[in-house]
């Protein structure tokens, strides 16, 4: 075992795996491209977890990882508890099992198209992540310059970084162990629409069904005449009664999403302004009452 400033670590043949630090109560963390004039390629098992919740890294707000980090082991970041985004570098090809297991204040987090495998468990107990954003880069240029080109810090060479083309957030449903394991494993470089929307009917919550629709149908990308007519149709199936539900846990955002897309409409708002009434859900009943005058034109 060796270390560089608070950083521990080992030389394997394929470069420097960080196998943890010497002091964790830091609030933010910066790894390096190159360690013993060798590349950071792995974060180790457990790397900043320790043993236990007592000793990991709970206190680190923010980590930026290096360029040129290929893997990131089993349990890396669990425990995490302070972290609150992260930007995986776009070189990274796997993720393995609980790498952000209990990370509970996670809430963004990019994964880059270069990863390959990705845990089923990778986002376990994360319970404030709705979702994951897959970022696309340039593959179009050619890249066969040494890590000490790459990282010279020059403006030639900065610009030579690779280019974001796309980004784009996935909404995945929870279970009580955190990101629903099927949509998890789908989201790496062979991410598609299809694959995402063949999920729909699997074994997750009505209420799951119910926020898949509305963010498919509310961001529309690559979305088929099939897929659209599948989520339709579940949500017209009982739309009152999901409506109803939001109304009375005043839950105003998945509201403007059935706003938004129709759902309310002059068959059901006075019903439901009642009901925002009698349960006291005050920012539905706010919103409906706008509604009703701003969008249906009803005269209050």
């Amino acid at each position: 075992m060796q270390q560089y400033e608070n950083l521990k670590y080992e030389v394997q043949e394929k470069g420097v795996t960080i196998t943890g630090v010497s002091n964790n109560k830091f609030s933010s963390l910066k790894i390096p491209e190159i360690i013993n004039s060798r590349p950071v390629r792995k974060i180790g098992f457990r790397a900043f977890a320790g043993h236990n919740n007592d000793d990991s890294c709970n206190m680190m707000k923010s980590v930026e990882l290096p360029y040129g980090l290929t893997e990131i082991s089993g349990g890396a970041f669990a425990a995490c508890i302070s972290l609150e985004k992260l930007s995986l570098p776009p070189t990274v090809k796997k993720i393995e099992a609980s790498a952000f297991y209990n990370c509970t204040n996670l809430k963004e987090i990019e994964i880059p198209d270069s990863v390959r495998e990705i845990s089923e468990t990778a986002f376990e107990n994360c319970m404030h992540l709705r979702g994951i954003t897959l970022v696309t880069y340039d593959k179009t240029e050619k890249r066969n310059r040494s890590l000490s080109e790459l990282f010279s810090g020059s403006p030639e060479n900065e610009q030579k970084y690779p280019k974001v083309t796309e980004k784009k957030f996935i909404y995945m449903p929870k279970d009580k162990t955190g990101l629903d394991s099927s949509f998890v494993s789908i989201c790496n470089s062979e991410f598609t629409w299809k694959k995402y929307d063949s999920l729909f009917m699997g074994r997750i919550s009505a209420f799951s069904r119910v926020k898949i629709a509305l963010f498919r149908l509310s961001e529309p990308a690559g979305l088929s005449d099939e897929a659209k007519k599948m989520y339709e149709t579940y949500l017209n199936t009982n739309c009152i009664e999901f409506i109803e539900h939001y109304v009375k846990t005043d839950n105003l955002k998945i509201l403007m999403m059935f706003g938004n897309l129709g759902f309310i409409d002059h068959n059901n708002i006075n019903d439901l302004i009642i009901t925002a009434q009698i349960t006291g859900s005050n920012n539905a009943l706010l919103y409906l009452v706008s509604y009703k005058y701003k969008k249906l034109n009803d005269m209050m």
